[in-house]
Parts: C-alpha cells; sequence; structure tokens
C-alpha cells in the first residue's frame, strides 16, 4: 500500500512539473516591424508585420530557447499622414505567411502612382514564393511575377528609411481605432492582474503603454492612482504623464532620451 500511494505522490509530483513547465508566458508580447516607405504628396506607404505571441516558458525553452506561439502573425499595407502624425491600415497583406526580410520590400513610382514589390513565401513549404506588386492607393495587384522590374525609379527624397517608418508605429495604443488586432484581448483585464503585470512583471513597452491608455479610456481611476502611487518605473510613469498631461509625441520621446 505504502510502495502504491509512493508510486502515485511521485507520478503526481512529476506531472504537475512537466505541465508547468509546458507553459508560455502569461502576458502577450507585441511586434511591429515595418519595412521602408515611399512618400506621395502628404503620404507615406509601408509595409507591417504585426504579431502577438506568448514568450515560451520553463522546458519549452530547452534546447535552443524555444519558439513563441504566435497569437496573431499579419501583414499589413500602411499609409501614415504626416498632416495628423496618424496611422491607417489601408490593405491586409495574408495572415499567418512569411516575408523573406522586410528589408526586401521594394519601392516605386509610375504616372504618378506608387508602388510596393513584396516577397512571401509559402509557410508550409519555403520553396513557393510569390511576388506582389501593389498599388497601395488602389488595393490594386498589379503584376504578380517572380521576374519584375520597376519602369522608373524613385527620387531618393520620396525614399522613407526602415528608422523612419519605425517611428510612425512607435507609440500605438488604439489598436482597435488602428483596425489591428487588440493584445487586451488575450490578457485578464480584472484590476488586481492589470496591477500586478504593470508593477510587478517585465512588460513588453507596447503592451505597457495599451494597458495605460485602456485604464484611462475605460475611466478606472482608482487603480490608476494606486499604480501611481506604487510604480518605480520612469517610463510608466511618463506614459501615464502622456495621456494626463497631454504631453504631444515629440515631448515624450525626448522625456524617453532623459531617462535612459
Amino acid at each position: 500500500m505504502k510502495r502504491i500511494t509512493f508510486f502515485i505522490a511521485i507520478t503526481i509530483l512529476f506531472t504537475s512539473i512537466f505541465t508547468s513547465c509546458r507553459m508560455y508566458s502569461k502576458f502577450p508580447k507585441v511586434s511591429i516591424l515595418t519595412s521602408k516607405g515611399i512618400r506621395l504628396n502628404n503620404e507615406v506607404y509601408f509595409v507591417i508585420h504585426y504579431r502577438i505571441f506568448r514568450r515560451p516558458e520553463g522546458i519549452m525553452r530547452f534546447p535552443d530557447g524555444g519558439l513563441p506561439k504566435d497569437l496573431i502573425n499579419e501583414y499589413y499595407i500602411v499609409k501614415y499622414q504626416n498632416s495628423n502624425e496618424e496611422n491607417k491600415i489601408i490593405y491586409k497583406l495574408c495572415t499567418n505567411c512569411l516575408v523573406m526580410d522586410l528589408h526586401f520590400v521594394d519601392v516605386s513610382k509610375y504616372n504618378n502612382k506608387v508602388y510596393l514589390l513584396i516577397k512571401f513565401i509559402n509557410k508550409d513549404n519555403e520553396k513557393e514564393e510569390k511576388m506582389y506588386v501593389i498599388n497601395p492607393q488602389t488595393n490594386e495587384t498589379v503584376v504578380k511575377t517572380k521576374k519584375f522590374v520597376f519602369p522608373e525609379s524613385v527620387d531618393n527624397q520620396d525614399i522613407i528609411s526602415i528608422k523612419s517608418t519605425n517611428e510612425f508605429v512607435r507609440f500605438i495604443y488604439d489598436y482597435d481605432k488602428l483596425g489591428l488586432k487588440n493584445p487586451l484581448d488575450f490578457m485578464n483585464l480584472s484590476d488586481k492582474n492589470i496591477k500586478k503585470v504593470l508593477l510587478y512583471d517585465k512588460l513588453n513597452g507596447r503592451m505597457q503603454v495599451a494597458l495605460i491608455y485602456y485604464m484611462i479610456k475605460n475611466n478606472k481611476t482608482k487603480l490608476l492612482e494606486e499604480i501611481e502611487k506604487e510604480n518605480t518605473n520612469k517610463y510608466i510613469a511618463a506614459d501615464i504623464r502622456y495621456f494626463k498631461e497631454g504631453w504631444s509625441i515629440k515631448q515624450l520621446k525626448e522625456y524617453y532620451k532623459s531617462i535612459k
């Protein structure tokens, strides 16, 4: 009897350890990567790779760090308007597909129209490649071929660097307005959990801003005040001030630099 009890106890112990180790992070991480862009009049067009994922933990990290669990993996063409510093999703390219490298997204103009050349590979068959030549102003796919040469070159002043397009999407917090899946949909949004996550967990910066915006949008004044009192993170304090005091993006970026 004792041997059976001991065996059951050991089995339960190892099962619980194994199960707990096969977990991903409780809160998701957001990644937004950009391609270079092309300017037309007062607008800039470029591609973003939007991912929401959970990092592997415990046994899932072996042997080489593990693979994240994708919740959202999508590509979009985005229009950035200089006049109001706002992004707008204008075209969804694909879901759960792979671009070989956003650095190789090319741009061109022809007859006062802009084009983006995008190379995709099939997620299930990496040998299968597709080239898309898209006019983002009309969402028209102009050409689908592996070999395509743009009819004319673009002035360098109209090509926007990846560094610049990254800045365009650096401070996104209203995912619903932009038309992207909200990463907060994958979180427990109880007051207790929000407070714990912001104060004690190492959050991805985009998630941090999204949570602060969520509290302000939903009038969670008491919760926000509690977090402000207990918070020691200068970046969280800055993000709260951005919303409460009406800072501009420029002010926030300058403040970020000053506390590095």
